[in-house]
């Protein structure tokens, strides 16, 4: 089968460009060919497998939310009309709706909403409009065969965004277990790692450094290591400074994706979310659940007692610890309560194992809907980016 795979996310690894290699990975083993098509591939390098195709469109990707732009678009990019598309951002849609929505028969679609939640902040200006729009394209032009979400949460919150006949099939985060088989946490060290892309998303960082502080006064030696790079860095850098922290945070930047089963093993435990959190929970190290833009520095609590949230989503109602006392309740038990703990860790993330996840990936995409021809909303969204377009090359000419 040729599959197209679509990403426009931010220009660094993170989450979905690792979850985006190992479906490659799975699919060329399956004798399938996936397109992967980008904004821009400097983050990409090396990482797809042989047999996968990495197609950097640039300024292009901009003129492929057009509806009128999207037949050139295709021309331009060399791209043939695939099977099916996959997408990885729900306002991504548009794209294949331009790019393929004038074939006779337009290809299937499936769009994941990985996002652990919407944001409406932005409402007056023109890029707000434009988000309503896109917004507006995933919950209303697309029928629930063609909408796929990594947890119940993500489902949640947009059926109380847009009504309870919003819908759509709940598949788990594929991860390969098989990397992390033979590895295990460092039980002797106190080493607590996290691993993420360093967004404003990512607001636990601030008060898990804060709480690792507070951990030491009470005698626990414990130090931090920050694996990850982005615009989160400056806010961190000045937190490590106010706290005289040099000595205990360390900020070890971008890691090269081969090398986490070694970072992992550095580790007597792990904080964060999505698939990282999976992937030090697959490795035996007790792994705790930080969630997305929350600046409480408060945990669900350990990857094995979440069944609720699991990747980090927001949801109300939870019952809340501080990252302090969840780590101290590591650091305090006996070496068969470690033991026990690990092993909850690698049962819980079984449930993740892209071997029977991605099969799953690829009957939906068998049953999904076509491109959606909703000519009324894509013709919005094409005219507000043309005027935004517009906007920005007055601003450089003025």
């Amino acid at each position: 089968m040729n599959l197209l795979i679509i990403q426009d996310g931010p220009d660094a690894l993170g989450g979905i460009q690792t979850l985006i290699v190992r479906f490659c990975e799975w699919l060329v083993e399956s004798d399938h060919e996936p397109v992967v098509l980008v904004r821009s591939a400097s983050t990409w390098g090396g990482m797809l497998p042989v047999g996968a195709k990495l197609v950097e469109s640039g300024e292009l990707l901009d003129l492929a939310y057009i509806p009128w732009r999207g037949a050139s678009v295709r021309r331009r990019l060399g791209l043939s009309k695939p099977d099916a598309v996959f997408h990885f951002e729900f306002h991504t849609a548009m794209i294949s709706y331009c790019l393929f929505g004038r074939e006779e028969e337009p290809p299937r679609a499936v769009v994941g909403n990985f996002m652990p939640h919407f944001d409406f902040s932005d409402s007056h200006r023109l890029s707000g409009i434009m988000w309503r729009r896109f917004v507006r394209y995933y919950s209303e032009a697309l029928d629930p065969s063609q909408r796929m979400f990594m947890s119940k949460p993500q489902l949640e919150n947009l059926k109380s965004a847009f009504g309870e006949a919003i819908d759509g099939r709940v598949i788990p985060l594929p991860v390969d277990l098989r990397r992390y088989r033979n590895v295990g946490p460092n039980r002797s060290a106190k080493n607590l790692v996290t691993l993420c892309r360093l967004d404003p998303m990512k607001a636990y960082l601030i008060p898990l450094v804060e709480a690792i502080g507070r951990l030491r006064e009470r005698g626990h030696e414990m130090t931090l290591e920050i694996f990850g790079d982005g615009e989160l860095r400056v806010m961190i850098e000045e937190s490590i400074r106010s706290l005289g922290a040099s000595d205990w945070v360390f900020l070890r930047g971008s890691v090269e994706y081969g090398t986490l089963p070694e970072v992992f093993s550095s580790a007597c435990a792990f904080v964060g979310m999505g698939t990282s959190l999976v992937e030090a929970a697959a490795s035996g190290v007790p792994s705790i659940v930080a969630l997305a833009h929350d600046s409480s520095g408060r945990t669900p609590g350990f990857f094995s007692e979440c069944r609720e949230v699991d990747l980090g989503d927001p949801v109300a109602g939870l019952t809340l610890v501080s990252f302090e006392e969840k780590i101290a309740e590591l650091l305090e038990m006996d070496a068969s309560g470690r033991e026990s703990l690990s092993l909850s860790m690698r049962e819980r993330a079984a449930q993740y194992d892209m071997a029977s996840v991605f099969p799953a990936w690829m009957n939906l995409s068998a049953g999904a809907g076509p491109i959606s021809k909703s000519t009324f909303l894509g013709y919005q969204i094409g005219l507000v980016k043309t005027v935004m377009a517009l906007r920005g090359k007055l601003k450089r000419w003025f």
